[in-house]
């Protein structure tokens, strides 16, 4: 028995090359598998143009070849477009001539690839004739051509998976290119894509010789030898090349640059000469100008025509180019309608998982790309950075395109399927190696075979399945064509598309059978009226589908497209809708379509692109006329008058449909419970609501408190007032990540199970932790208690107010109560997200409305009544807010007292402080109150003698005013409101947390409060817990920081810039916090990782500035920095940059998947920032913001007196006294003393960061200082674009300034009370103002000062009501007393109007009890702030259109429709005319018509009684003040109809 004999080198080797020349064999025959597939009918509208281009071009000789304008090679001097590379047409007409000649190699050459099955002769015609010519007939030549260099492609795979790995890395990968079904299909198309797919592999293969050639070269011999400028050259030439095929393939240089910029920083790491590391900088940029000019030289020789004259560039491929941006960016052009609501970032994905390369082998890739970054992290195999560079920028490049066509991705598909080979035999190599073991190490490693092995088969067999469905039968078209011919008659009238190909296909098989064709052009806007004849695009098409027999698609191209901008084509969808609904009179006779199949199975292609499916396996439909059409009920069905106001879109702006809803959204909100049924639950609804409520928000902090006080370990009190702020939020998280995914709808269940969810999560962490949390209960109950009874307190003292004056509404400073009562309610009665907007029927809401939902969620789960949860819902942020601060402030002081034992602070002394803090940020006023008191008591003042003197003047004037008042004098009341807009002179709103809450406005900039306090708690506690070194509890409060940043940005948008720059620079301060490690990470993890992240923000960077991205190209530029100053600075400090970037990206991350929905659906309009109009008048700015100003300076001289003073102090002093004077005298004082406060705090934060024992506290106090500072700074210079003046710039910003100033100046004085104590401790001094006495005197004016306001203004602003007996929180309760407001509304010199706000209370409850669903009313529509959209304000009904300013300004790129709304309801009320009533009333889809106080105040009294006679209204409300009219939608068509005979007939009479 002879034993087995191993196969020897030769014998494996010819194994080997045999085996792979079968492949190739297998890649060809698959790529030429009826190649023909068309049967020569031009099915490829590309290839189309290709063929007639091609049958255009004249060669030319060597001279005019580069004379653009003589070159009959020229596109351009034929067409006037051509978008394309040159090197593949002028190829195919080369080919094709040489094929088509006579010549023996090329009739032998033709002969046998139609022996072997390549169609190339035309049998049906005659066996000698070559189905091919090099005109028009040159796609066969151009598509044989692409199989022979796809499958020189997958050779390259081949080799460049053996340069990249090994050589059975290099088999998987070409297999798996093999079978690849994007590069199956494009293969048989004439085209450019696998031209530029061949050269861009062919260059990252060369760059992997070129890195081997460079870093194998000894340390100290240099870069430029023969064989690395040969490989640049050649690289280079290849570059060239590929572009001049496809100009996106020059993004491939990008290889051989990584491949240098890494061998460069390998060498220049490893060298101990950093001059060697300069020259060889030299050297690689001397090889990298090498490649730069070979490419060049390669694309001018190969497409010419891109330039005019040497080296400039040509008009025509300019004006390509700019074309092409167009297209790419969203224009206006019919096929880039597709591509509306298809995410540019996440659609690619998509794509490729289902038709690029199929489920198996997309997550191969996924496997192999996750190797290959771990083979750079553990092995410093820095050679695959350039592959991975080149698929980072190519696909963040198309990904960003409104237009992300998968064939663009194309030149990255072999590199990343080698990738997918790596994969494959890094699983077979594990599985195989741990076959044998035993437990669990063997079971996986059979597992990884298994895996493997069906990947492997199911990727093998999309591919077969690709060709057999797609390539192994007729064309659908020509199957359609024969149908057509052999079962419609001749002489039919057939539908045709302008944007789709004519069926049946004329050919010479067919019989000529003669039919007429009605061309159909349904990509027009539905609003288009033609010029000619004055018929709409509606009235049109019923009149082409009344005489047409027979409706044909060629393609789903238009019908999958316009779906996806109903706003546009309204008309065009509900045409589409009820044509393959069955509805339309047309019934589907034949349907005609090839997918992929393989063994009698269809392989899913969800969600497929329109290039991937129309060319070659397009689904064909056609249907038939029956008696069942009617040209009057399909006018109806589809009903033209929502054409009349459908906007024109351009497709980049079809995301937010004209921030209009969904059809199935509209259809929607006719269904549903009552408002009554909606909010009303017996026991939860009543008296006790505030109860209920307020025991939700305490079971909801109960909830996350286990893992809450985890996560703040650091925090004194573990964070245990944060719990509330925590809690309430999670809650609407929850149910908002349910619902704005598209998992459930918006119902009381909802709610229900997220609170359980959140419940089983702190059951499950408290039960593990159960000890701990026993032990932290029992040794912070005290603190608990004292947080637990602020919270209470300030919740029910906030509630108090509301309870003292809940009205809802006034007529001249009710503020924005009304649209927040309206968008709360209709928030609770939605059922999807975005929620629908109660101003605007049919429409989204266009706001940042996430404080409201979460309000939402207990509002609708406990059956709270929005006017009760109104008041409830300003108690509890303001009550979150202030147990924000008094947390962040008592664990500071806490920190602050353990550091200053030796003081022997009292225990409760923080706790003095945490309530200053609280009373400064929410309590106090400014001292614009004394200002105006002052000003009241001179205005009685009769003691006139000093007036004029500085000083003295205003103190006697005061004294005097004092003395008259005491002595009876009457003054003016004090004006509460006036505060609020302390600048004169200007539009700005100077709002001030007290005032806020006074004033009960539940609008986002109060909502956002806590929300912003709370980031900056998590901020600090990450800087704390980063000091500790707890790795696990940084990455929780890292996607913490992310994800409070988003639920602000959603609830308060203003808030974001300023956050989102406080997170930053927590993140990076937290990361250089972090204590030396004793075990670094292994060396080649923390070398490979920034090089990673280098080359990743290189890629991306360069991606987003190609794609004319702005900030993103700054914060991936600024990645870049990051990561390449890790690679070359000292281990320890790399390590703390690389957790800046982990946790930056963890809180990226978090941030996205909350606010992609908010994004998707939230439009804004005119970003950007121009310079202010004006400045804050400095005394008005000194009156708003002196006291913190004070603290602050006061702060500033305490931190200087710590410090001896030098020459160097009193220079900077100097100079920061001339800057300031330079500054106030040329941009405003106001602006000069911000920048002066911004340097100081920024000085001192420099100094004592350079300390040794750094004070937490006061590093705290001075960042907060320093964004409290430069916020203020902003809006004296700069105001965003879309405010009016800059009203909410200031507004907005000063709140922010005042939040972070607020907590600063308790820090700060804290700090200023510690150093006081401890110079009190140095020993008595017999000076009579010591700093204990001037710390005292100055406290108790600041006490005074701030308190002057909320003393002064409770009681008037309570007062300021319509009627004061009214108690309760009940915001509807004042209308019960017959309110009453006056309006001139006829003129100063007329009569006024008086106006009886109660009389519409019948209605409002009429409406609420009875109307199911979310139907549209339309009531008048006017002024805002006045009683104008009151029903839909207090139902939460949609109205047609509410406060149109407001509308104005949320809806800011669509004013023509709001305008078009406000004349529509105006002329509906003012206007008797029954014609219009009725086409008002189909237009916008109303169903209730109101007519109370504001309609018969603007009303014209002949319009509201011809609402009785109206035919389709029926009166089903009448309670003497009011009526509401229900629309009979039959009756209307009706009279619509007849209407539209009466017109016809007149103009047929005339």
């Amino acid at each position: 028995m002879t034993g087995y004999r191993p196969l020897g080198r030769k014998q494996r080797t010819l194994l080997r090359r045999f085996g792979l020349i079968l492949l190739l064999l297998v890649a060809f025959t698959l790529r030429v598998w009826n190649l023909n597939w068309d049967e020569g009918t031009h099915q490829h509208p590309d290839e189309r143009y290709w063929s007639i281009v091609t049958e255009d071009l004249e060669w030319a000789g060597p001279i005019e070849y580069f004379s653009p304008d003589r070159s009959g090679m020229n596109p351009y001097n034929h067409q006037g477009t051509w978008v394309y590379g040159t090197l593949p047409l002028f190829a195919t007409k080369a080919a094709a001539e040489f094929l088509e000649s006579d010549s023996l190699i090329s009739e032998r050459f033709v002969s046998l690839a139609d022996q072997v099955g390549i169609n190339l002769i035309d049998e049906k015609v005659n066996p000698k004739n070559k189905a091919f010519n090099s005109g028009y007939e040159v796609q066969l030549v151009g598509r044989l051509l692409s199989a022979l260099l796809d499958t020189g492609t997958v050779l390259l795979a081949y080799l460049l998976g053996k340069a990249l790995f090994n050589r059975p890395s290099g088999f998987f990968s070409a297999l798996l290119l093999t079978f690849t079904p994007l590069h199956l299909q494009y293969s048989h198309f004439h085209g450019a894509e696998i031209w530029a797919t061949f050269f861009a592999t062919a260059v990252i293969l060369m760059s992997s010789h070129l890195y081997r050639s460079a870093s194998s070269l000894p340390p100290n011999q240099t870069f430029l030898t023969n064989q690395t400028i040969s490989a640049s050259l050649f690289i280079g030439a290849l570059t060239g090349m590929g572009a001049a095929s496809k100009f996106t393939v020059a993004f491939v240089i990008i290889a051989p640059v990584v491949v240098l910029a890494v061998t460069w920083i390998t060498k220049l790491r490893d060298s101990q000469q950093n001059r060697n590391g300069f020259f060889r900088a030299n050297e690689a940029i001397s090889l990298i100008s090498i490649t730069g000019l070979s490419a060049i030289l390669s694309f001018r020789i190969f497409q010419p025509y891109a330039f005019d004259g040497l080296g400039k560039l040509s008009d025509d491929f300019l004006k390509d180019l700019d074309y092409l941006n167009a297209v790419n960016s969203g224009g206006d052009y019919p096929w880039v309608v597709q591509w509306v609501g298809r995410s540019p970032f996440f659609y690619p994905f998509k794509s490729i998982f289902w038709s690029g390369m199929g489920p198996a082998l997309s997550i191969i890739v996924c496997i192999g790309l996750g190797l290959a970054i771990r083979e750079v992290l553990r092995k410093a195999n820095y050679l695959l950075l350039a592959p991975l560079c080149f698929v980072i920028l190519m696909f963040m490049v198309v990904s960003q395109q409104f237009n992300p066509l998968n064939r663009y991705l194309l030149p990255i598909y072999p590199t990343v399927i080698v990738f997918a080979g790596y994969g494959i035999f890094r699983l077979l190599t594990y599985g195989i190696n741990n076959f044998r073991s035993r437990g669990f190490v063997g079971a996986s490693g059979k597992s990884a075979i298994t895996a493997s092995g069906l990947l492997l088969c199911f990727s093998v067999l999309w591919g077969v399945g690709f060709i057999n469905g797609v390539y192994n039968s007729s064309h659908p078209r020509i199957e359609a064509s024969i149908w057509i011919h052999e079962n419609i008659p001749e002489g039919s009238n057939l539908t045709s598309q302008l944007w789709d190909d004519r069926l049946p296909i004329r050919t010479n098989e067919f019989a000529p059978i003669q039919y007429e064709y009605t061309e159909l052009d349904l990509f027009r806007p539905d609003n288009w009226i033609a010029p000619e004849t004055g018929i709409s695009k509606t009235d049109l098409l019923i009149s082409q589908l009344n005489s047409t027999d027979y409706i044909i698609e060629s393609s789903n191209r238009i019908y999958d497209s316009v779906k996806r901008m109903p706003a546009e084509y309204p008309v065009t969808t509900a045409y589409y809708r009820k044509l393959f609904a069955g509805d339309l009179g047309y019934r589907l006779v034949a349907s005609f379509e090839n997918s992929p199949s393989i063994f009698g199975l269809d392989l899913p292609t969800l969600d497929v692109e329109e290039t991937f499916s129309v060319y070659d396996h397009p689904t064909v439909s056609i249907w038939e006329k029956t008696s069942d059409w009617d040209a009057q009920a399909a006018r109806k069905s589809l009903n033209p008058y929502t054409a009349s106001i459908a906007p024109n879109l351009e497709p980049k702006l079809g995301l937010w449909n004209a921030l209009l809803l969904e059809s199935s959204a509209s259809e929607n909100l006719l269904n549903g419970p009552t408002f009554t049924d909606r909010f009303s639950q017996k026991g939860l609804s009543g008296s006790l609501s505030w109860l209920w409520w307020f025991l939700w928000i305490q079971l909801a902090a109960f909830l996350v408190l286990p893992w809450s006080l985890t996560l703040f370990s650091s925090l004194k009190d573990n964070g245990y007032g944060l719990s509330k702020v925590i809690g309430f939020i999670s809650t609407g998280l929850l149910v908002w990540l349910a619902v704005s995914w598209n998992f459930v709808n918006f119902t009381k269940g909802t709610c229900a199970i997220c609170l359980l969810a959140l419940g089983v999560l702190g059951g499950w962490n408290g039960y593990r932790n159960r000890k701990r949390l026993f032990q932290l209960a029992t040794a912070h109950r005290k603190m608990w208690f004292v947080t637990e009874l602020i919270f209470i307190g300030i919740f029910f003292l906030v509630l108090m107010l509301r309870y003292m004056n809940p009205d809802l509404w006034d007529s001249y400073s009710g503020g924005e109560k009304p649209m927040e009562l309206g968008y709360l309610t209709a928030i609770g009665r939605t059922s999807e997200l975005p929620p629908y907007d109660p101003w605007f029927a049919g429409g989204v809401m266009n706001y940042y409305y996430f404080g409201w939902f979460l309000l939402s969620v207990p509002m609708l789960t406990l059956g709270i009544l929005p006017e009760v949860a109104f008041q409830l819902g300003i108690a509890t942020f303001v009550a979150l807010a202030a147990i924000s601060v008094w947390t962040f402030a008592t664990n500071l002081f806490a920190i602050g007292r353990r550091e200053n034992s030796y003081l022997l602070i009292h225990p409760k002394t923080p706790l003095f402080f945490g309530l200053f803090a609280i009373s400064i940020f929410g309590i106090f006023g400014t001292f614009d109150a004394i200002r105006q008191h002052h000003d009241r008591l001179r205005s009685v003042n009769s003691w006139n003698s000093l007036n004029d003197w500085p000083i003295i003047g205003p103190v006697i004037e005061f004294l005097g005013g004092l003395w008259a008042w005491i002595n009876g004098s009457s003054i003016q009341p004090f004006d509460w409101w006036g505060p609020s807009r302390v600048n004169t002179g200007n539009f700005d709103i100077t709002e001030f947390p007290f005032f806020t809450f006074l004033f009960g406005d539940l609008h986002p900039h109060l909502m956002g409060l806590p929300i912003f306090l709370l980031v900056l708690c998590l901020g600090y506690t990450y800087v704390l817990t980063c000091m500790e070194g707890k790795q696990k509890k940084t990455r929780g409060l890292a996607a913490m920081i992310g994800a409070t940043v988003g639920v602000a940005r959603m609830t308060n948008t203003w808030d974001f810039p300023t956050l989102a720059l406080i997170s930053i620079l927590a993140l990076m301060v937290g990361a250089y916090s972090y204590p030396n490690v004793q075990t670094l990470p292994r060396k080649h993890f923390l070398t490979g990782e920034p090089i990673i992240w280098t080359a990743f923000g290189a890629s991306t960077s360069l991606s987003f500035l190609v794609s004319g991205g702005g900030l993103e190209v700054a914060l991936c530029a600024l990645i870049t920095i990051i990561g390449f100053t890790a690679i070359i600075c000292k281990p320890h400090f790399r390590y703390r940059i690389l957790i800046f970037l982990r946790h930056l990206l963890i809180a990226i991350a978090t941030h996205l998947i909350l606010i992609i929905p908010f994004v998707r659906s939230n439009q804004t309009f005119n970003l950007g920032l121009h310079g202010s109009e004006w400045v804050s008048p400095f005394s008005d700015f000194i009156a708003h913001w002196g006291l913190f100003l004070f603290i602050a300076g006061a702060y500033f001289v305490t931190l200087s007196a710590e410090r001896q003073s030098s020459l160097k102090q009193h220079l900077l002093l100097l100079a920061a006294t001339i800057g300031t004077i330079l500054l106030g005298a040329t941009v405003g004082w106001s602006f000069a003393t911000c920048i002066t406060w911004l340097g100081a705090s920024s000085y001192f934060i420099m100094t004592e960061a350079r300390t040794s024992k750094r004070n937490i506290a006061r590093l705290t106090a001075l960042f907060l200082y320093a964004f409290g500072f430069m916020v203020l700074a902003g809006p004296e210079i700069i105001t965003i674009n879309n405010d009016v003046a800059r009203m909410n710039t200031v507004f907005k910003f000063w709140l922010q300034g005042w939040t972070l100033l607020s907590v600063a100046s308790a820090i700060a004085a804290w700090e200023i009370w510690l150093h006081v104590k401890k110079r009190a401790m140095h020993g008595r001094t017999t000076r009579r103002f010591t700093q204990k006495r001037i710390f005292i005197t100055c406290s108790s004016c600041i006490l005074i000062i701030g308190l002057v306001y909320p003393l002064s203004s409770i009681s008037p602003r309570l007062n300021n009501r319509f009627s004061t007996e009214i108690r309760g929180l009940n915001g509807l309760e004042y209308l019960e007393k017959e309110p009453t407001i006056v309006r001139n509304d006829n003129g100063a010199d007329a009569e006024p109007s008086i106006i009886q706000l109660g009389e519409d209370l019948g209605i409002i409850r009429w409406l609420r009890g009875s109307v199911k669903g979310s139907p549209t009313i339309v009531e008048w529509t006017g002024d805002s702030y006045d009683w104008n959209g009151r029903i839909s304000i207090h139902t939460g009904l949609p109205t047609v259109l509410g406060w149109s300013s407001h509308q104005r300004q949320q809806r800011l790129g669509y004013q023509n429709m709001i305008s078009q709304r406000k004349l529509d309801v105006q002329r509906l009320y003012q206007v008797a005319d029954s014609d219009f009533v009725t086409e008002f009333f189909l237009t916008y889809g109303v169903k209730y018509l109101i007519v109370g106080t504001q309609e018969k105040r603007f009303g014209n009294e002949d319009a509201l009684r011809s609402f009785q006679t109206h035919p389709g209204l029926n009166l089903i409300f009448d309670d003497d003040n009011g009526k509401v009219y229900l629309a009979d939608l039959n009756i209307l068509w009706a009279l619509q109809e007849t209407s539209e005979e009466a017109r016809s007939k007149q103009l047929t009479d005339g």
